[in-house]
């Protein structure tokens, strides 16, 4: 029994950093801080506190279930999004207890294929900055006009524009005309869908990394191919008629 523990905790501890991984998706997709707290806490308790105690099962649970509250707690004070400008992409975007957050300025001591995934991953958060400070309503269509023309100017921005970015792009667009609110008028929509497809054609599914970087780069080609593969044929799916 206490090698079945052992090795169950193990196991915990290894999926720990992948599941921490992808926590960083509520961020991308709803950057609240109490959707972020509920699953860093659920996260901590089952991928650290449950090991630990696990493995040392003399520790008195009070302690650890004190210091993983504090670990909690901090991440509700600390927001998913960073409070850095969004003028220059290269900052760190993602927040400080995110794993993009956490080794985002370490990625150049970590293998190629972390480097591209946490680069395109900040680049997410970036964009979902973007989206979170665009004014609740447009007073005119001039108004609008500068604002996308702003918004262009950053998203031109990245010297590396990942493709695994479009449909943030397209969330950031499509809420910037509900924001006019004439679904006709303004903008393009459609048009801008594509505009950026041709600007973000970086893939990382096209890259080959070397075998010391697996099996991280294995999963994450897998991840970033269901956006690359999937975001043209979705666009030559749509026909929008206007009468």
């Amino acid at each position: 029994m206490p090698r079945l523990k052992s090795f169950f905790a193990v196991f915990l501890l290894l999926l720990a950093v992948p599941v921490w991984r992808y926590l960083d998706m509520s961020v991308f997709l709803w950057p609240h801080p109490f959707i972020f707290t509920f699953f860093f806490t659920l996260w901590t308790f089952l991928f650290l506190g449950l090991p630990l105690w696990l493995l040392r099962p003399a520790a008195k649970p009070k302690w650890i279930v004190t210091v993983l509250l504090l670990l909690s707690l901090c991440s509700w004070f600390v927001s998913p999004l960073s409070k850095m400008a969004t003028t220059d992409p290269e900052f760190r975007h993602c927040g400080a207890l995110t794993y993009t957050g956490v080794f985002y300025h370490a990625r150049g001591f970590l293998t190629y294929a972390h480097q591209d995934d946490l680069e395109a991953r900040n680049q997410l958060c970036w964009i979902r900055k973007l989206i979170g400070r665009l004014p609740r309503e447009f007073s005119s269509e001039a108004e609008l006009r500068d604002f996308e023309r702003l918004t262009q100017q950053k998203l031109l921005k990245p010297e590396q524009k990942y493709r695994a970015s479009l449909p943030l792009i397209a969330i950031l667009y499509g809420s910037m005309n509900l924001s006019w609110g004439d679904l006709k008028g303004g903008f393009n929509f459609f048009d801008s869908l594509h505009f950026w497809r041709d600007q973000y054609t970086v893939e990382i599914t096209d890259r080959d990394y070397p075998l010391w970087n697996q099996p991280h780069a294995a999963y994450m080609k897998f991840e970033y191919g269901l956006v690359e593969d999937n975001w043209q044929g979705l666009l030559d799916s749509i026909t929008v008629e206007f009468r």
